[in-house]
């Protein structure tokens, strides 16, 4: 019985221990993909076609709130994120 438990305790912490490798690698994906696009946002800022720009910041003001007779922007934060990049 005590041997059982040992042998599943001895499973379940290597089942951790790979899950916490597999999120630790996919974490460092992800902030090497954000820091590429942070790195090279103004050139692509610059690649772009005017309309790809439009649609851009389209998407990037598309979250009106009206407020009596005032229109209003709320930016969303990752986008912030983005136009703070281009502008480095």
């Amino acid at each position: 019985m005590k041997q059982e438990r040992s042998v599943s305790l001895k499973r379940f912490t290597d089942l951790l221990s790979g899950a916490q490798l597999a999120i630790t690698d996919a974490s460092l994906e992800t902030a090497k993909s954000i820091l590429e696009l942070a790195t090279n946002s103004k050139s692509l800022w610059l690649s772009r076609s005017p309309q790809e720009r439009k649609a851009f910041l389209n998407e990037l003001l598309s979250n009106q709130v009206l407020g009596g007779p005032i229109i209003r922007y709320e930016l969303r934060l990752h986008l912030l994120y983005n136009i703070m990049f281009l502008c480095l």
